[in-house]
């Protein structure tokens, strides 16, 4: 239950800054505050993410391998999207983007949670057995 509550934390601060990032988008100080927030709020949502899913299964290196790699791969193609998009559409696209993360972050978390308390975690698993 504490790894979701922080969680949930961390995807209700992406929200705020998002919707910070709506009404400050086109001051530039408060943009690189907000980055800086955002940055904060998100960076440790995938290390969250595998003490939720570690609760439900045990995962080996190569279950752990292959979403760090997807990340690493979407961190790159994310900078370009953002830079094509800020270039041809102005510094509103950023907060296009960060509200997309957003709601992806909240979307599967709570995918996370329904299918978690469907199967119960292994742990109470194991203590019935």
């Amino acid at each position: 239950i504490t790894v979701l509550l922080f969680l949930q934390l961390q995807g209700t601060l992406l929200f705020a800054v998002c919707i910070l990032l709506y009404f400050f988008y086109n001051n530039l100080v408060a943009l690189w505050i907000l980055f800086l927030c955002m940055g904060f709020v998100s960076g440790p949502i995938i290390a969250s993410g595998f003490a939720m899913v570690n609760r439900y299964m045990e995962l080996t290196s190569l279950a752990q391998m292959i979403p760090y790699i997807g990340a690493a791969v979407a961190d790159v193609v994310i900078m370009y999207m953002v830079g094509y998009s800020y270039e041809n559409y102005g510094p509103f696209s950023i907060w296009t983007h960060s509200l997309g993360i957003s709601a992806l972050v909240f979307t599967v978390t709570s995918g996370m949670f329904i299918l978690g308390t469907i199967h119960r975690d292994r742990f109470e698993k194991n203590l019935e057995d």
